[in-house]
């Protein structure tokens, strides 16, 4: 039973992020410098982080770089759609749907895919010991399954070259327009 409701948790909490990431994609958004600078750390922080992992795999690199050109490539088509409307309370911005959704359904997708792998190729076993016993690496996957890996590089490289996008955009239009 104890496993039925941190599962559901897990869950419950996922579902959440994703309402809100949809939430945020619908509609006029307030540019929000803080936020970005933090979201830039954090991105290239994982990033970082995953890349070293792959060094020592040429395989991960030619699956991580795939996913650096398809990330920039929606970050471009993205930026190049992007809407700014000026109000009361400061700039707003909308940004391109299709883009999103596809990121969205990029990481969602990938997400998935790998619950029902683990599930279907070790039901009933506990995650840390499918991963190699106790002190097995929780990131393991990362480090060995390219597809993983290209795809957090899509979404690592999308999302820092749209926020830096937006911060520089931003401090423009304040200084034009305040």
């Amino acid at each position: 039973m104890n496993h039925a409701v941190s599962l559901l948790f897990v869950v419950l909490a996922v579902g959440f992020g994703i309402y809100r990431r949809i939430r945020r994609t619908v509609g006029f958004q307030k540019l929000e410098p803080r936020r970005f600078i933090f979201r830039c750390v954090l991105f290239a922080a994982v990033g970082l982080l995953v890349l070293a992992m792959a060094v020592a795999r040429p395989v991960l690199l030619a699956g991580d770089a795939v996913g650096i050109i398809c990330g920039l490539t929606l970050a471009y088509y993205g930026i190049r759609h992007l809407k700014f409307e000026k109000r009361e309370q400061g700039w707003y911005y909308r940004t391109h749907g299709i883009v999103e959704a596809i990121v969205l359904v990029l990481f969602i997708g990938r997400i998935a895919y790998r619950l029902i792998e683990m599930a279907l190729l070790n039901p009933g076993v506990p995650n840390s010991a499918a991963a190699g016993g106790a002190g097995a690496n929780p990131y393991g996957d990362l480090s060995r399954d390219p597809i993983t890996s290209a795809v957090l590089f899509v979404i690592v490289s999308y999302y820092l070259t749209f926020f830096t996008y937006l911060l520089a955009k931003g401090k423009t239009l304040e200084a034009a327009g305040s």
